[in-house]
């Protein structure tokens, strides 16, 4: 029976099945037998063990080793100072295993090289218990008993209750301090006092400054106007769809240079434009700008009255549009009434001018 016991106590505390120094399990005799053998203990085959398992007595830390030797034991307490610890010492094996029981504030170093917890250092206190196995490199983390939480109730199980803080890095754009396993360029960083951000593909998609005020640099917009005139483009009735070709800012790089917007996502958008017209003899009439999506049509202004001769007439709006995914917005002007010789004017006073934003 005791030999049934020393191997499942072997199988269970050492699971690569390798110490350094002990015994073989020799699986082909009919009664399984262990034997000492010099530098290692080992085992092949299938064995199925039964009984209780002794880990021993509980041996303790100093109170200021940063890397203590575990060698005697896999049961073990901290000192009840507080101390930060690196690493184990002591020539551990591939899968041996320790039980820690924190008597104090202990914070573990999971940013060395010795222990593999995270990339936030971890702090225990009275109570606690950690559980690490030996990988041939590192000191893996496997599990961690915090006394201060009741796993019975439903807040305990949901891992946070009022109150509670979660111990996170500031981070990066690249690399958020609160982030997800599977996509470790996305989530919420902290870029200074009281100023955060939320990232996605390692880029900042929405920042919160410390007055409040939010900004989002991936959300698309632009400005964008006419700096010189446009000769003879209505007059006659014909609609001209106007030029906007210098642009101030295009914030996600939707507007194509010249006249066109396209809506990179699905969403309502906000749009304004200005046009500054000259060129009148005074049959021209009906003086009218439209903004054109793929969607619908939107009437800014028109005027059912004759222009004065030599008069200069700006005609601008702001509207709301629906968008899917690739439609399109351009501005049209147009007039009726006589020959086509009205002028687009365009200046870096902006007469003639276009923008626009993805408004939700």
């Amino acid at each position: 029976m005791m030999k049934k016991l020393l191997a499942f106590l072997l199988v269970s505390l050492f699971p690569g099945g390798v110490l350094a120094a002990g015994l073989t399990i020799d699986s082909a005799a009919t009664n399984t037998d262990i034997s000492a053998v010099s530098g290692s203990i080992s085992w092949s085959g299938s064995h199925v063990f039964e009984g209780l398992v002794d880990v021993g007595t509980q041996e303790q830390f100093t109170d200021t080793d940063a890397d203590p030797d575990v060698s005697t034991g896999i049961y073990w307490s901290t000192f009840t100072n507080a101390l930060t610890i690196t690493d184990f010492d002591g020539t551990p094996v591939d899968g041996q295993v320790l039980i820690v029981e924190s008597l104090g504030a202990i914070t573990w170093d999971c940013t060395g090289a010795g222990l593999d917890c995270g990339t936030v250092d971890i702090v225990t206190a009275a109570g606690d218990v950690t559980t690490w196995v030996y990988d041939g490199t590192d000191w893996d983390l496997i599990s961690f008993m915090d006394v201060s939480t009741d796993m019975g109730t439903d807040a305990g199980a949901s891992g946070l209750s009022a109150g509670d803080t979660i111990p996170a890095a500031d981070g990066t754009v690249s690399l958020p301090g609160l982030t997800f396993n599977s996509d470790t360029d996305s989530g919420l960083f902290r870029v200074g006092a009281n100023h955060i951000a939320l990232g996605t593909n390692a880029a900042t998609a929405i920042s919160i400054l410390p007055a409040g005020e939010v900004l989002m640099p991936l959300q698309p917009s632009f400005l964008t106007h006419a700096a010189t005139q446009a000769d003879d483009r209505t007059g006659d009735g014909t609609v001209y769809t106007v030029d906007f070709p210098t642009e101030i800012y295009d914030q996600g790089g939707d507007f194509d240079g010249l006249n066109t917007f396209t809506a990179p996502i699905t969403g309502r958008y906000h749009f304004c434009s200005n046009v500054f017209t000259g060129g009148y003899n005074g049959t021209h009439s009906y003086p009218r700008i439209r903004f054109i999506t793929s969607n619908r049509t939107y009437t800014m202004w028109q005027d059912n009255t004759t222009a004065t001769s030599g008069i200069e007439i700006g005609r601008g709006g702001c509207t709301h549009a629906d968008m899917d995914a690739a439609d399109t917005m351009t501005v049209a002007f147009n007039v009726n009434g006589s020959t086509q010789i009205i002028d687009i004017h365009g200046s870096s006073t902006f007469f003639t001018w276009f923008s626009g934003e993805l408004a939700n």
